[in-house]
């Protein structure tokens, strides 16, 4: 009987481990978007730190609402919210805003490493910065 209960006891603490570790393991916060993530199907790469937004020509600040699942970005100013969306290894990041026009721009990373110290890429050989800029603001979106 002792046996018994004991097993039990053991056998409910273990579940509400596994528990409290997937709650965990599935909960957003800014360490989910620390790294080097590429704009899926170009080679354009933004660096994301524990506090910044990196790209090959500016670097914004960022917060995360993991509540809401949306990450606020401070560019020029303004705030840029988009929603967002781990797969369940984090290794693809789906943002989704506002276009301006209505309609919505969904943009999709894929991780390429956790070096946050890392250099952001334009993702083109000899690219000055004007066209580095274009380029990454258009490539890898399209509008749903």
């Amino acid at each position: 009987m002792k046996k018994g209960i004991a097993l039990s006891i053991a056998l409910v603490f273990a579940m509400c481990l596994g528990v409290f570790a997937l709650a965990g393991c599935s909960s957003n916060s800014t360490k989910d978007f620390e790294g080097v993530w590429q704009v899926q199907g170009t080679n354009v790469t933004v660096v994301y730190t524990d506090k910044e937004f990196k790209t090959y020509t500016a670097t914004y600040e960022y917060t995360v609402d993991s509540g809401k699942k949306t990450i606020t970005r401070k560019i020029d100013g303004i705030d840029s919210v988009a929603e967002y969306e781990f797969s369940n290894d984090k290794k693809t990041m789906t943002l989704k805003e506002d276009n301006g026009d209505g309609g919505t721009t969904t943009t999709v990373f894929e991780k390429v490493s956790d070096d946050t110290s890392a250099e952001p890429s334009a993702g083109i050989e000899g690219a000055d910065a004007a066209d580095a800029s274009s380029s990454e603001s258009s490539e890898g979106s399209a509008d749903e």
